[in-house]
């Protein structure tokens, strides 16, 4: 919980990256009612699970050295003091945050390399990019009948992109719309 940062990680593009996820890398979603200390009642009752980013030892060591760097001041003995004191209190937690962060990298890396999870990503890669050559190929064919046609839309449905274009204005959204009605049409003869 410690290492826990940003709600709704799973939603943007720059959080994706630090997105805490489970072994095989999807992402980890979280009860939000028992986090009553970080997020607000109105967060935690609109949104009652979330994806949260995982702060890295990399961010958090540049966050102690920034602290290390600053001056503590105060116009008085009594704010120089509690400036002083603050300093050192975050210098200590987020050393400690640094270390935590280190050991989680490191344990996170050796589970992945014990499941062999880089190596079957890399399998799925291999496989999808030759699924995606294969449609191409197929969408290549000249269609002669409505099977040849339904055949060649559902390959072309392959990588999600009719689907996302459908509901758009103009040629783009004509298409899909045309191929997504073709699979259609071919599925109920």
């Amino acid at each position: 919980m410690e290492l826990l940062w940003a709600a709704n990680a799973d939603r943007y593009g720059p959080w994706q990256d630090k997105a805490e996820r489970d072994i095989i890398g999807n992402f980890i979603f979280r009860d939000t009612s028992v986090l009553t200390k970080c997020m607000s009642a109105k967060f935690r009752r609109e949104t009652p699970r979330t994806c949260f980013s995982v702060q890295t030892s990399v961010a958090l060591q540049k966050t102690v050295d920034a602290w290390r760097k600053c001056e503590p001041t105060g116009r008085t003995e009594k704010a120089l003091a509690r400036n002083r004191c603050q300093r050192a209190s975050c210098i200590q937690e987020y050393s400690a945050k640094v270390a935590l962060a280190r050991e989680y990298e490191s344990e996170t890396e050796r589970l992945r390399k014990a499941a062999g999870v880089t190596k079957a990503q890399e399998r799925i890669q291999v496989a999808e990019r030759l699924v995606s050559s294969a449609c191409r190929d197929i969408s290549d064919i000249p269609a002669i009948n409505l099977k040849d046609m339904v055949i060649k839309g559902e390959a072309l449905m392959h990588d999600g992109l009719v689907e996302a274009c459908k509901a758009q204005t103009g040629i783009l959204g004509d298409m899909a719309r045309f191929i997504k009605n073709t699979v259609e049409l071919g599925g109920a003869a």
